[in-house]
């Protein structure tokens, strides 16, 4: 699975499509005196968007809505699944050790700048 997508169709100035975001982590928690712990990052994002294309494409105006989930979830040393391919994960029979989060719906607006780089054309060689 990619850790990042993007699907679009241009109309134009304007362009319409979706994007996902999605990546795992796990991070070491150690407290001196208490069993160590790791958190586990599953970081999820959908979303369909509608862009305008301005100033020849240089400058992309975006407006997003999507889902958005940041779940930390806590284990025990030791826990582990059986495969983890970008935020998802199979054959997890781990106990969490905190409260699930809840993801959420979202409304996001962008603005991108292009830096359109030319390469300088090579001379051509004399003919003959």
């Amino acid at each position: 699975m990619p850790i990042a997508a993007d699907v679009s169709y241009k109309l134009g100035r304007t362009t319409i499509g979706m994007d996902y975001f999605g990546i795992g982590r796990s991070y070491n928690v150690h407290y001196e005196n208490a069993p160590t712990l790791y958190a586990d990052l599953s970081s999820l994002e959908f979303a369909g968007y509608l862009q305008v294309n301005a100033l020849e494409e240089s400058v992309l105006l975006r407006a997003k809505v999507g889902y958005s989930s940041n779940n930390y979830e806590i284990y025990a040393e030791g826990e582990k699944m059986d495969l983890g391919v970008s935020a998802f994960s199979f054959g997890d029979n781990r106990t969490q050790l905190n409260p699930s989060i809840n993801g959420g719906v979202f409304l996001k607006l962008e603005a991108i700048y292009r830096f359109h780089i030319t390469e300088k054309s090579k001379s051509q060689p004399p003919t003959e």
